[in-house]
């Protein structure tokens, strides 16, 4: 029987904080519904009946943050939020914040034209976080609210992205970039039926431009809706499923490609 695949999140506590606000309970027309987040799905989904059991294991997490602009810290703090419960453990009893890293991005605080600096502090961030990786032994790393271009990591090859909109470009409702949510929002004051959605994607070059791995994209988008209430219902819909049922056909592509990932 095959392994399951050793899996790495690549993540910013400044934006999962400011505005998915994961691993917190919010308030919606609806009422007060906790707003669950990639990692800790996939981490639950990973348990024995879990639909990603025997796929993966979530066997660590990076972070990139500098400082955040919310009350989540950058790093796991006790009595403080955090993007998932600080006891969430693996299905080996392992604790997800143990193997938190943290490595900060300080090339986003240089100017935009010092293109060189920023290029080698980009290139020294990366090569950090894939040293982290592979000391974890892992198989993929899946970016999800990263927030910043990949440009060295991804010529590893297994890299995908969590995006939390269509990135197919022929889509009428395709989103691609940093705002997905607010572009849903300004269509829907404008169009209607406005629909988004999520995709799981092969991180390249340019940014939301990889080949789709698996694509959802019927979840409405009303004109009243407020941000977080379309983030909730999105992630119900769209984001978490995409994940679960993009990472299983993944990892039947790559076990089916890669001789020593299907020992």
């Amino acid at each position: 029987m095959a392994r399951p695949l050793r899996i790495v999140f690549l993540t910013s506590i400044r934006d999962v904080g400011s505005d998915d606000r994961n691993g917190r309970t919010i308030r919606i027309k609806d009422g007060r519904c906790y707003m669950l987040g990639a990692i800790e799905h996939a981490v639950r989904q990973c348990y024995p009946g879990g639909a990603l059991h025997g796929f993966m294991e979530v066997v660590g997490v990076i972070t990139d943050d500098l400082s955040t602009k919310s009350d989540y810290p950058v790093e796991p703090t006790s009595n403080r939020p955090w993007i998932h419960p600080l006891d969430l453990t693996d299905h080996h009893g392992r604790r997800i914040v143990d193997r938190t890293f943290r490595v900060p991005t300080a090339f986003r605080t240089l100017p935009l034209d010092d293109t060189h600096q920023r290029y080698e502090q980009k290139l020294s961030c990366e090569t950090r976080m894939f040293g982290i990786a592979n000391h974890l032994r892992a198989d993929v790393i899946v970016s999800d609210h990263y927030m910043c271009k990949i440009v060295h990591l991804h010529k590893w090859q297994r890299v995908v992205n969590l995006h939390p909109a269509i990135t197919i470009k022929e889509s009428v409702y395709c989103f691609r970039g940093k705002r997905p949510t607010a572009a849903a929002l300004e269509m829907a004051k404008k169009i209607t039926p406005t629909l988004t959605g999520a995709t799981l994607h092969h991180v390249s070059d340019e940014i939301d431009e990889g080949v789709p791995i698996f694509c959802w994209g019927q979840t409405p988008v009303h004109a009243d809706d407020t941000p977080e209430e379309l983030r909730y219902r999105n992630y119900r819909l769209a984001k978490l499923p995409v994940l679960v049922t993009g990472m299983q056909l993944y990892v039947q592509q790559l076990r089916a490609n890669v001789p020593s990932l299907a020992a």
